[in-house]
């Protein structure tokens, strides 16, 4: 059976994914065959098919579509899931999966008009970046777009790239909210205009396709695909779009899939030499211990985060707090420390034979690894979001007392 015989297999396989179960049970599904076949979008710095078509048919690039539209609106903590069951299997394409979910917060964001134009069906991903930001320039009908952009994960196989873009009435002169900070617009670019960036040689996250690409002669875009990159935290919105940053949250399950095969990488040495009659070094043995420790310690801390917001957002139908929402993203930064250890410990089990040899499946997982902890969520630095809501007292100082915070009386 041909790797394309197996995927057409595989896919028939899968679960109609009409809801957070069946696109759980989909992404356990098809972990195996991404795990297996991965190495050519690695090759080509890129999710490549048949990895693109299964993802599309497991339902893992819908997940944040809202119910109201008939979407799956799955909560964060169900999303990160999912994102750490494909990362497991490959970082890079697990990172895809939670930045390519982005793509039902931007389409609901998008003016009705624009939404039903650009998406009539929900499995178009999306990729983008807002960093550097363009320029988004006034004109009649909408905006001239100039930009850019780095780092468009997901783009390989997105089927929109939406650009963010500092906004400029006609006279050049910037837009700007009531506290003085220039508006940030998110423009889904023409593909036409777009020019890619062959910039994406990197040691890790290479299948996540996150080079760059550029728009260098001003480019019209109508005023119906465009929408705003930063709002006010809004009550009565969806619950995943009630505060801008919350579409971000599944991105916490990447660090814990790929923390859970660092662990499953150093345990399968581990238990091989034991097979082979090896007496296995008492050092050895309470590193071992230790990276199951520190795994269970960030599965639970990550999950469990998510789950309090979820709470707030789904079942009481409000507004996270500053402590809620910094916490958040500390715990994201939480997560990539653990992986950094667990990368030490894992190297000192396996040794440099197994660790750093191409031949090695462990050199990939650090090398990925290595690439997602660079990133700027989960650097340990974002941890110090937490300090301004804690002085202020701006929500409950601890994760025990925010749990009987949201229980309420």
């Amino acid at each position: 059976m041909t790797v394309e015989d197996e995927a057409r297999a595989l896919i028939a396989s899968l679960r109609e994914p009409d809801g957070a179960e069946a696109v759980l049970a989909n992404a356990r599904a098809i972990a195996p065959f991404v795990r297996a076949n991965g190495g050519p979008s690695d090759e080509a710095r890129g999710a490549q098919p048949p990895i693109t078509d299964i993802l599309r048919a497991s339902g893992l690039l819908r997940m944040t579509f809202p119910r109201r539209l008939g979407g799956l609106e799955m909560r964060t903590a169900q999303q990160a899931k999912a994102a750490a069951i494909v990362a497991r299997a490959d970082a890079g394409i697990g990172w895809n999966v939670a930045i390519l979910n982005m793509t039902g917060l931007y389409a609901t964001r998008l003016p009705e008009a624009g939404r039903l134009e650009l998406y009539p069906i929900e499995d178009l991903p999306t990729s983008g970046a807002f960093h550097p930001p363009g320029r988004a320039v006034r004109t009649e009908g909408g905006y001239l777009v100039t930009g850019d952009w780095g780092y468009g994960s997901g783009s390989p196989m997105a089927d929109h790239v939406v650009g963010g873009a500092l906004e400029f009435d006609a006279d050049g002169e910037p837009i700007r909210h009531p506290d003085g900070r220039q508006v940030i617009l998110g423009i889904v670019l023409p593909p036409a205009a777009i020019e890619w960036k062959d910039d994406w040689n990197v040691v890790g996250l290479r299948s996540s396709g996150s080079g760059g690409f550029r728009i260098t002669e001003p480019a019209f875009v109508p005023a119906s695909h465009v929408f705003a990159r930063n709002f006010p935290d809004t009550a009565g919105n969806d619950p995943l779009n009630r505060h801008s940053e919350v579409g971000f949250f599944g991105l916490m399950g990447v660090p814990v899939g790929v923390a859970a095969r660092l662990y499953d990488e150093s345990l399968a040495v581990v238990r091989a030499k034991r097979a082979a009659g090896a007496t296995i070094d008492p050092f050895v043995q309470v590193q071992l211990v230790e990276m199951a420790d520190i795994l269970d310690g960030v599965t639970h801390q990550v999950f469990g985060t998510l789950e309090r917001a979820d709470r707030v957002l789904f079942e009481a139908g409000g507004l996270l707090t500053p402590m809620q929402m910094a916490r958040a993203f500390a715990t994201q930064a939480r997560a990539g420390e653990a992986v950094l250890r667990l990368i030490k410990i894992a190297g000192e089990i396996c040794g440099a034979t197994r660790a750093l040899m191409d031949d090695s499946p462990l050199q990939k997982v650090i090398r990925d690894a290595l690439a997602i902890t660079a990133h700027g969520s989960i650097r340990s630095g974002t941890r110090m979001g937490l300090l301004e809501p804690l002085l202020a007292g701006e929500g409950a100082a601890s994760a025990f007392d925010d749990d009987e915070e949201i229980a309420g009386p």
